[in-house]
């Protein structure tokens, strides 16, 4: 009874898994995949751009995707602070950076990381909240308030980042090999519903 019941468990674990799926573009873009995994600070936004772009916010644990040209790419993200990620994206590629909250002076801090997949609980993780919630969405009427309201913020945060690189302090990169796994790819593409650049 005992080796139906783990053989079940192991069977069910892998139907679960196989069902959680990232979705590549099915043009010749990348995808970025901003997945916030924990609830602490959750009623903080935390703001996201590429480079001088704002390109959306969400609060609490879940994601949005982005979608965007092939090619080299600053990330970043800002609450309390702002935290910053390099990135070489590929045609055809989707990847994934981890936005973790932390304890900050008066509000949560953003600590992005790029996602290492071959750490098997931390890939469960993040399907299971693709698999559980619906990716965040921001209006293109929304886009155009964020650029104009962080219009200072996003001058000041990357003179910030400008002043990171000229002390030589290394930058996070997304580079070739850091994608999602085929394995991990949905095969049923469906970009129609991503943020587009």
């Amino acid at each position: 009874m005992k080796s139906i019941f783990i053989t079940f468990a192991i069977v069910l674990s892998s139907l679960l898994l196989n069902a959680q799926e990232f979705i590549k573009s099915d043009t010749n873009k990348a995808i970025i995949y901003f997945v916030r995994t924990s609830s602490i600070g959750s009623a903080i936004n935390f703001r996201y751009f590429d480079g001088e772009q704002y390109i959306g916010k969400f609060k609490g644990k879940g994601y949005f995707y982005y979608e965007c040209d092939p090619g080299n790419y600053l990330f970043w993200a800002s609450s309390e602070n702002a935290d910053f990620i390099e990135a070489e994206l590929q045609e055809g590629k989707t990847y994934v950076i981890i936005a973790d909250p932390k304890m900050g002076g008066l509000k949560a801090r953003v600590a992005l990381s790029i996602m290492n997949f071959s750490d098997d609980k931390s890939v469960k993780k993040i399907l299971k909240i693709i698999d559980k919630k619906s990716s965040s969405y921001i209006s293109s009427s929304e886009i155009t308030k964020g650029q104009e309201k962080y219009a200072n913020h996003i001058s000041k945060s990357l003179t910030e980042y400008q002043s990171l690189i000229d002390n030589n302090i290394e930058i996070p990169t997304i580079i070739e090999g850091m994608e999602v796994p085929e394995k991990y790819i949905s095969k049923a593409n469906n970009t129609s519903k991503y943020l587009k650049n």
